[in-house]
């Protein structure tokens, strides 16, 4: 009899314990991401969310936008995103056509990645633009 209470409390013990696992694994949040910096109310900001460095600037997980002649907020607010690694581009397509457009001297539009990443030549490095999400997450990115 005691081993069969023992082998019931063991399976009860493994099961709230894959339970536990389960859950972490698929632990969601938010994430907001607050756009700084001088921007006119022409066009619309386009936000673009990337997990991983092989898909970086080629396709995004989700792309968001901001109309910002009638929503000056300036802030994206991402629900129930998956726990993971994640970065950012962001660009204010002036003339709405899903874009950064680019001019003989470089880009005409301003844009920006998560954690205000540069490059001297071209867009930043997933690496240097990521960023974890564990929990509730707050961003600023700067135009």
């Amino acid at each position: 009899m005691s081993r069969f209470i023992l082998a019931i409390l063991v399976v009860f013990i493994s099961e709230v314990n894959l339970k536990a696992q389960t859950e972490e694994k698929q632990k969601q949040a938010s994430l907001t991401v607050k756009i700084e910096g001088n921007i006119s109310s022409t066009g619309k900001l386009q936000l673009e969310l990337y997990n991983s460095e092989s898909q970086w600037l080629e396709k995004e997980v989700k792309t968001l936008h901001i109309d910002l002649a009638t929503d000056n907020n300036r802030t994206f607010v991402i629900e129930d995103l998956p726990a993971g690694t994640y970065a950012i581009a962001v660009i204010h397509d002036k003339n709405n056509n899903g874009e950064l457009d680019m001019g003989m001297m470089g880009p005409t539009e301003k844009y920006g990645f998560s954690n205000n990443a540069k490059n001297m030549f071209g867009p930043a490095s997933y690496s240097d633009a990521s960023f974890q999400v564990a929990d509730d997450t707050v961003i600023n990115i700067k135009l």
